[in-house]
């Protein structure tokens, strides 16, 4: 091998290295070294998912609004579409959006060592990479600063979406004047269709609770649960396993009147099973199958769902409860 092939090769492998280091999700070298004998509280892969959970509030499909008196003279729309999703493995959320002509985009992080998040904004029209660094205060808002200076204030709404809050210190953090002020709420579009499905999204242990012949509920082994979108983000489709059985649900959303459809296929019977239904008046996904076999999806108020499998001999005048999987995102 040449002396240049070499040079060539060790200058790439030294900039992988520094990469590696330099990336925000993952957890950097620190100084501070634990006593001896003690370990740290928590290891970095769950202490990073902790911090990415605190950002849960903004994941989905909003619609930035802009008071009337705060739109400019270049044509900012008063309303923008805003979509936030988890990104790279759920290493980072990302946002995506339009603002009358421009796009812009935007990824969130949280670093373990720091125990802060990093917001970096792109757009299409000034071609600058501004970051912002922070953490929530004690009225759990996420406020990020800028070496400029500005700053961005997202805090969650009881009624659902959050506040997007703009300001800048003319002081070096003296005073702080608000610039711009946005409602993020949910977007018309999503009050039907695949958008209300993706609650769903993402990575679950589920824990069954099955009915004996008393009615009397059985805990069962945990289940991991995988729920992806797939084909064009058409479709949400969910992988599992239970006693030795490989499962797939895919869930789909149709035609006039909000219809939803789930196609349920194993490794042991070799038949597919569909269901069809919608979403009933208290926001719970009811779909039945023609052999009147049911399932309630609910999501709950702490970011979990319940999952409920129930099942009809009398013609769905009544229902029998079979499982119910008490689903919470993994840590």
């Amino acid at each position: 091998m040449s002396r240049a092939l070499l040079t060539r090769l060790s200058t790439v492998v030294a900039l992988l290295a520094s990469l590696a280091c330099s990336t925000h999700g993952a957890q950097r070298p620190s100084s501070r070294l634990a006593p001896d004998g003690a370990s740290p509280p928590t290891s970095p892969p769950v202490a990073h998912r902790a911090g990415l959970e605190r950002l849960q509030f903004l994941v989905g499909r909003w619609a930035l609004v802009r008071p009337a008196a705060a739109t400019d003279s270049a044509g900012m729309a008063p309303t923008a579409p805003l979509a936030v999703e988890p990104f790279l493995n759920g290493k980072y959320l990302r946002l995506t959006g339009r603002m009358g002509g421009p796009a812009f985009e935007l990824l969130i992080s949280y670093s373990t060592s720091d125990r802060r998040y990093a917001l970096a904004i792109l757009d299409e029209r000034s071609g600058v990479f501004d970051v912002y660094e922070g953490d929530f205060d004690s009225a759990g808002r996420l406020v990020l600063t800028n070496p400029q200076y500005f700053r961005i204030t997202l805090q969650p709404v009881s009624t659902g979406g959050f506040a997007w809050i703009g300001s800048h210190s003319p002081d070096r953090g003296e005073t702080w004047r608000v610039t711009d002020r946005y409602q993020v709420a949910p977007a018309a579009s999503s009050a039907d269709g695949f958008d209300r499905l993706r609650f769903l999204s993402g990575a679950w242990d589920a824990e069954p609770w099955e009915a004996g012949a008393d009615g009397r509920l059985s805990k069962g082994p945990p289940i991991p649960l995988d729920f992806t979108a797939g084909l064009g983000d058409r479709y949400l489709e969910l992988r599992g396993a239970a006693s030795g059985v490989e499962f797939r649900i895919v869930l789909s959303h149709f035609g006039p009147g909000s219809r939803y459809r789930a196609a349920i296929l194993d490794s042991e019977s070799g038949y597919i099973h569909l269901y069809e239904g919608g979403f009933d008046a208290d926001g719970r996904l009811v779909l039945t199958s023609p052999l009147h076999s049911r399932i309630t999806i609910t999501k709950q108020p702490d970011g979990g769902i319940e999952w409920i499998d129930d099942s009809s001999v009398d013609g769905g005048r009544s229902w029998r409860t079979n499982t119910i999987y008490r689903m919470h995102r993994r840590r």
